[in-house]
């Protein structure tokens, strides 16, 4: 597999309301109560335009509650995941997230006397996954469980950016499609630098607080 990763495409997800409702009036409410986070519908997620207008630029209270139930609800890793690396329920088809990374892009390697997953984190670079560079990245260390075991915040920038990445290419959910919504472009390598304008955006582009809390407010990146 190429280590240069494209824009975001992955398919979106069915519809857990939909299916909750099928069980019938009785269960599903009880269902949808049991949701950790807002239900997340096909077709439904928020555009870094739509978000913008919303939510960075004060838009009205209904539109700002639009965009607040239409963060993305599928299951992503977790920081604290990939730097575990534990399972995260419902990603990366219930393995280990390094061994799923190491299946999806390494299946040809020879690992010698590291298993899958310590292959993969020993292999995985930083510009892998960002060949154009990410505002604030030193260089070192080089790989992306390096940085990520070193820099353990959701407050950093690179580490966000690299969680966003693992999770719109690997986890196998609505997050590429969300991310990629509305954009012909690499929205997370337009991101990575620090300043960002959405596509059809107006006003002043994004720092890289609003990137952050994009990513953070929409679920690509969880602690």
């Amino acid at each position: 597999m190429s280590s240069t990763p494209s824009p975001e495409s992955l398919p979106q997800q069915p519809s857990r309301r939909r299916l909750m409702i099928k069980l019938g009036a009785g269960a599903a409410p009880v269902a949808l109560t049991l949701a950790s986070r807002p239900v997340f519908a096909a077709g439904q997620c928020n555009s870094t335009s739509a978000w913008g207008s919303a939510i960075l630029r004060n838009g009205v209270a209904s539109v700002q509650a639009r965009a607040a139930a239409a963060r993305l609800d599928n299951p992503v890793w977790s920081l604290s995941q990939l730097v575990n690396d534990t399972v995260g329920m419902g990603v990366g088809g219930g393995a280990q997230p390094w061994a799923y990374i190491f299946g999806q892009r390494y299946t040809s390697a020879s690992t010698g006397s590291q298993t899958p997953n310590a292959y993969a984190q020993a292999t995985l670079k930083v510009s892998d996954l960002f060949p154009g560079g990410i505002s604030g990245y030193t260089g070192s260390p080089a790989t992306v469980h390096g940085w990520l075991q070193a820099h353990t915040s959701t407050s950093n920038f690179v580490s966000c950016l690299l969680v966003a990445r693992l999770n719109a290419l690997y986890a196998g959910n609505a997050a590429a499609q969300c991310l990629g919504n509305g954009q012909s472009t690499d929205v997370l390598g337009a991101m990575a630098t620090g300043s960002f304008r959405p596509a059809n955006g107006s006003g002043n582009p994004w720092t890289a607080s609003d990137i952050l809390q994009y990513l953070r407010d929409n679920n690509y990146v969880v602690a």
